[in-house]
Formats: C-alpha cells, sequence, structure tokens
C-alpha cells in the first residue's frame, strides 16, 4: 500500500523560497549544513489513534530519496508527552542539508540545471550581471527577460546621447513595448550596470536614454468668434510644448480651468478661451510667452485658491485681467454653506481693490463661489460690457 505523505508543508515552505529566489540564490553560496529546517507539528488525530501516530513517525523515519540513492532530509527526535501513549520518542525536526536537496524534493532539478546554465552564461558574456541575474532570477524567467537582457545591456552600455522618442530606440530583438512592459527590470539592470549613477524611477529612466516624453495634448483652445478659425476648426487641443509655438491672431484671450464653462463661454469678437489645461494655468503662462501681447482675462473660482491663482498669474503676466472675480458677483451668487478649503491667511499681494474686497469676504466667511455656479446670463452680460 502506498505509504501516505506528511511533507506537505515542509514543500510549501521550499517552494515559497523556490519563488522568492532565495534557492536559487543559496546555489552559489558556499553555506554550512543545512540550508533548511523545520518544526514537526503532529497531525492533532495522532493523540488518540496509534497506527497514525506510527505512520507520521515512520514517514519522516524514511526521507525520500534522490535517484542515487541518497536521503533528501534528515531528523532530530526526542521524547515527547502523547496525550493517550504517554511518552514516546518522536520526530521533532526536519532538516534538508542543501539547496540541490530541496530542488530534488520539489521535482525541480531541470530548473535548478536551467538556472545554472544561465548563469554560467551571465558570467562569461558580462560578469557585472551576475549579482543582479542571481537576484531578480524568479523574475526574469517568469518576464521572459533572459536572454533579450544581453542586447539590451550592450545598447546601454554603448549608447549615443542623442535625444528621441522611446520608439526610435534600436536594439536587436528587443522592440519598444518589450522595454515598457518590463520597466522594472531595465531599471534594476542599469543599476547593475553602473552602480555609481542610479535611477529610481521610470521618469529618470527616460532621462538616462534621453527619451522625450510624447506629448500628451490637455489644453483646449476655441475660438469665440465664428469668422477667426483654424483650418475650418473652431476648436482642438495643444500639448505644453505646441502651445509655447502657439499664436493665435484673436487679441483678447481667456484663461479658465473648468472644461464645462470652456465649452459654454459665450462668442466674443476677435476673441479665443484657453482650458482644461491638466499641467496648471501658471505653467500655461510661462510657456506661452505670446500672451505678454494679448489681453488676457483670467476666470477662476471666488475662493482662496482662485484668487492665489490670479495673484501668481500676475507674477508672470503683469496686466492680466480677472474675470467675474469681484465682490459684487461673489455677494450676488454665493452659496453660504458651501465652504472654502483653501488657505486664506495671508492676502494676495497682486490683487486690486475689488478683488481684495471678494477675497476679504471669502476669508471672513469661508465661503467658496465656483465658477459653474455663475449663471450663464451673467457671463454673457459681462462679455458684452468688454465688447
Amino acid at each position: 500500500m502506498r505509504r501516505r505523505r506528511y511533507d506537505e508543508e515542509l514543500l510549501k515552505k521550499l517552494k515559497k523560497q523556490e519563488e522568492k529566489g532565495i534557492l536559487y540564490e543559496a546555489l552559489t553560496k558556499e553555506r554550512e549544513e543545512p540550508y533548511f529546517r523545520m518544526v514537526l507539528k503532529r497531525p492533532e488525530e495522532t493523540e488518540e489513534d496509534w497506527s497514525l501516530l506510527l505512520s507520521w513517525s515512520d514517514y519522516w523515519r524514511h526521507p525520500v530519496k534522490d535517484g542515487s540513492g541518497k536521503p533528501l532530509w534528515r531528523i532530530d527526535e526526542k521524547g515527547k508527552n502523547t496525550k493517550t501513549f504517554g511518552r514516546q520518542t518522536l520526530p521533532v525536526r526536519v532538516f534538508v542539508d542543501r539547496p540541490e536537496d530541496a530542488f530534488a524534493l520539489l521535482g525541480m532539478n531541470g530548473e535548478k540545471r536551467e538556472f545554472l546554465s544561465s548563469l554560467k552564461e551571465v558570467d562569461e558574456k558580462n560578469g557585472a550581471l551576475k549579482d543582479w541575474f542571481i537576484h531578480y532570477y524568479p523574475r526574469i524567467r517568469n518576464e521572459e527577460f533572459y536572454p533579450l537582457f544581453f542586447n539590451i545591456a550592450d545598447f546601454f552600455q554603448k549608447q549615443e546621447e542623442k535625444e528621441g522618442y522611446l520608439r526610435e530606440i534600436s536594439i536587436p530583438g528587443v522592440d519598444t513595448k518589450f522595454l515598457e512592459r518590463h520597466a522594472f527590470l531595465v531599471r534594476t539592470l542599469w543599476n547593475a550596470l553602473f552602480p555609481d549613477n542610479q535611477v529610481d524611477s521610470n521618469e529618470e529612466m527616460k532621462e538616462k536614454l534621453f527619451v522625450k516624453d510624447v506629448p500628451t495634448p490637455s489644453i483646449c483652445a476655441r475660438s469665440l468668434d465664428a469668422s477667426m478659425l483654424f483650418c475650418g476648426v473652431r476648436k482642438f487641443f495643444l500639448s505644453n510644448d505646441d502651445v509655447a509655438r502657439f499664436n493665435p491672431p484673436h487679441k483678447r484671450i481667456f484663461i479658465t480651468e473648468n472644461k464645462v464653462n470652456g465649452y459654454t463661454f459665450p462668442d466674443c469678437r476677435g476673441s479665443l478661451i484657453l482650458f482644461g489645461m491638466g499641467y496648471g494655468v501658471l505653467e500655461l503662462a510661462r510657456q506661452a510667452k505670446w500672451l505678454a501681447d494679448k489681453e488676457v482675462y483670467y476666470w477662476g473660482d471666488l475662493d482662496s485658491d482662485g484668487f492665489n491663482i490670479l495673484s501668481s498669474l500676475r507674477h508672470i503676466l503683469p496686466n492680466v485681467h480677472s474675470f467675474l472675480m469681484d465682490r459684487d458677483t461673489l455677494l450676488a451668487y454665493v452659496d453660504k454653506e458651501i465652504k472654502d478649503t483653501g488657505n486664506t491667511a495671508v492676502i494676495p499681494d497682486r490683487l486690486t481693490v475689488s478683488e481684495k474686497m471678494a477675497w476679504k469676504e471669502v476669508h471672513d466667511h469661508g465661503w467658496r463661489l465656483e465658477q459653474e455656479r455663475i449663471p450663464s446670463e451673467e457671463v454673457e452680460w459681462a462679455v458684452e460690457q468688454l465688447e
């Protein structure tokens, strides 16, 4: 009859060491035996069933053997009290002396040979990567990063300082999608090759490879004058590198962060509105030098953050006007139950008198008036006053 197995916990713990790479690393190091030890816990049913107690004890006393007949574990025994059978000499610890024995127990001799063969190739081709390969081996294997990383390492060590997009990188046998999928291993590979020039993030890795970010269109430009279109188009999106070169013929520019307001803003002769900027109004102003030659209006929320942005914007564009950011507008439409969430402790330094009066109301009462709470009729009337 086939004997019952009791080594499930032992195999589970050894497998975890294999998955973490600890078992592979042990193959490469000199160490005193044993490689692994574990306290043996008797199954609860052996306390009252003599045959099960004998079966359990016998299992550990007769270890599994490898192909040459060598035992793959050994045990310590000690006198232990049992509930039913008094004091008995029983197995209390199991020892796996060598990592090779652990691989044999797991039935992973093939994986062991594959690792040692690959490690030998790494040592011969690029010894600087040996420790890296050992440390990350399970992940390298699972992500099929071997042997393509040899080509990547060769590229790293020979690359020229030439800026371009990721898709323009040419590595034999490696497409740039592969680099993106395996960004973590690519980064750790670089750190193994250049210990004095480490990277901690994908962004830093791009800098080392002179990779330019693909611009993301984030600023919507919408002409408010139906007679002033762009190739027949009234609205379109710009990326932050485009906005620096964008110089529309419109004399008046409105800037607002709220997308809904940008799409619903009323028509206005010779005017254009910019909105939806993902990287901020202030960055927009720094990039778009041409705004200095325009009549610029900023429309933000009537709260501490809105007035702080307006003030900071004037540090870049001193002549920028505010739009519907005065005390009368605040008092006319504020919902006194909606409270400001920003810091109103210090008054911004570049506000006009009417803006300061609005800011003081925000400060004294903790109010907040969001742009979308101002009726469309009020916005239309304010635009008419400008025209």
